[in-house]
């Protein structure tokens, strides 16, 4: 699974955006963005995994309106998300990491 992630807030350089992404078993990454470059996580599926289930979470949002747009939605972070055969391709990850195991009941 390859997500990536950027903050298209006006003032993200000088107020930072704290950006997380989770699943129901856990944490998988968390991190202050601090300028609109977009970061890359690239995420090894344990074998089987039949769906996947993560939340991005964002600090703060933002409203376009506020800066002369005709859009009053309050906006978050931008998100795309798509499988791979690897994590290994054209495109770097900023970050590669595990799906994080989930105990199983009776654990």
């Amino acid at each position: 699974l390859v997500v990536t992630l950027w903050a298209g807030h006006p003032d993200v350089s000088t107020s930072p955006v704290e950006v997380s992404l989770s699943t129901p078993c856990g944490l998988l990454w968390s991190e202050v963005l601090s300028t609109p470059d977009p970061v890359t996580v690239g995420v090894e599926l344990p074998k089987g995994l039949e769906s996947v289930d993560a939340t991005v979470t964002v600090g703060r949002t933002w409203r376009a309106s506020t800066y002369g747009s005709p859009d009053e939605r309050d906006l978050g972070v931008g998100v795309s998300m798509a499988f791979a055969g690897s994590l290994e391709g054209p495109e770097e990850q900023t970050h590669v990491l595990r799906w994080p195991p989930c105990p199983r009941p009776g654990d």
